[in-house]
């Protein structure tokens, strides 16, 4: 007797790369940190931690823990939940107001939550800060069907992303400024290492495709 498989939706690839995305930049955040605990330690105090040692280890854990789960797809809600408590701690820690929405996407979350209708929602815009991030989101807006009703906008640009329908529109760097500029600071800081602190800002640019000039609906 054979047992037919069902058969893979749409919702499945969208929640596989969601969870793959997410849970892998968790993963790499929690081996970093754990391969530097001194150091991560050493910053979490510097930012007003009262036990950095302890919190800086249980950061480890909860990255590593979460983001395996996720990619496993086990106690994914669960796994969720420890995603969004760990970046509303970086945001307010670091005073990032846009860390939440720009590093994982409110809609993408709601996905891996699982048993909520992202349709419900009454988001105008969706911000993604990472390419995979940008990838997995546009997946899922296409799943539900709001591709073309909730402006969506990446952060750093995406091969063929001017190939959807609408594009992707998205805040693009210039990899090759800013290797050139960090090429002259290094250079500068070997010539003369007691110089002054410096900020530099390489400029950005905007490329609009579409996605990001939906307006929002009445």
């Amino acid at each position: 007797m054979t047992r037919e498989e069902p058969p893979v939706s749409g919702r499945d690839v969208a929640s596989l790369v969601l969870r793959a995305a997410i849970g892998g930049t968790m993963v790499a955040h929690g081996i970093r940190h754990g391969r530097t605990l001194d150091g991560t330690a050493g910053w979490f105090g510097s930012i007003g931690f009262k036990q950095p040692r302890l919190q800086a280890t249980a950061s480890t854990v909860v990255e590593v823990g979460a983001g395996a789960a996720l990619i496993a797809g086990v106690a994914t809600p669960l796994a969720a939940s420890a995603v969004v408590g760990t970046m509303a701690v970086a945001a307010r820690s670091v005073h990032l107001g846009g860390v939440l929405l720009a590093g994982l996407p409110l809609l993408a979350l709601i996905q891996l939550w699982g048993g909520v209708d992202a349709r419900l929602l009454t988001a105008a815009y969706l911000m993604a800060g990472l390419n995979l991030l940008t990838i997995g989101a546009r997946m899922a807006l296409q799943h539900m069907g709001t591709e073309r009703t909730i402006a969506h906008v990446g952060f750093d640009d995406i091969p063929l992303a001017e190939l959807l329908d609408p594009g992707i529109t998205v805040i693009a760097q210039d990899p090759p400024a800013l290797g050139e500029l960090a090429a002259q600071m290094l250079l500068r800081r070997i010539r003369d290492p007691d110089r002054s602190p410096e900020t530099v800002e390489v400029p950005t640019s905007l490329l609009t495709r579409g996605s990001g000039e939906i307006s929002p609906q009445a």
